[in-house]
């Protein structure tokens, strides 16, 4: 039952990154797939973090809710949300292995979650531009690809650094409690 609290818990704070993004930086847009800063891809690290395979259908769920019905194919968004959620499990779990963390990530360093970051941001990009191009929706793979990375790379960033403010407020205000 928990793990159908998570999987819906994970797909709300997608659809709401998601409308925080639009609300904040649609000027930064240059296509319905390809955004120079977007929110849910860190959204889409920190659950994997969290909450590991569990959260994929989750990202899942949220990548579908907010996909364009009216401009492309049912498929094609099945596929670009199935891209969207496995992506960041498999770039976590590799990071994991060539950085030699624990499933626990006991001592994870700043530098190593950049690292992670970033390797999310190229799976993600990378995967998505081959598909989009093989389908001819997108019509400038390499630059495509390197504007989604460094938009999912910069996303990553602001709510991994979010999430660690919110933290930091929880720690003071539990400690002052006391």
């Amino acid at each position: 039952m928990i793990t159908v609290f998570i999987v819906a818990g994970i797909a709300t704070a997608w659809v709401v990154f998601y409308q925080l993004n639009i609300f904040f930086f649609s000027s930064l847009e240059l296509n319905p797939f390809v955004r120079w800063i977007f929110l849910p891809a860190g959204i889409k690290l920190l659950s994997i973090l969290l909450f590991d395979y569990i959260a994929i259908a989750g990202l899942f769920i949220g990548a579908m809710i907010t996909s364009d019905i009216l401009l492309y194919p049912i498929s094609h968004l099945v596929v670009v949300s199935a891209i969207s959620a496995i992506n960041p499990y498999f770039a976590v779990n590799i990071s994991k292995r060539c950085l030699k963390l624990d499933n626990l990530f006991y001592n994870l360093q700043a530098s190593q979650l950049l690292i992670i970051c970033f390797v999310a941001a190229v799976f993600n990009s990378v995967a998505h531009m081959i598909y989009l191009n093989s389908v001819k929706i997108a019509d400038t793979p390499l630059q495509g690809a390197i504007s989604m990375m460094i938009g999912d790379f910069l996303g990553c960033v602001l709510v991994l650094l979010l999430f660690a403010l919110a933290i930091k407020l929880v720690r003071k205000y539990l400690s002052a409690d006391n």
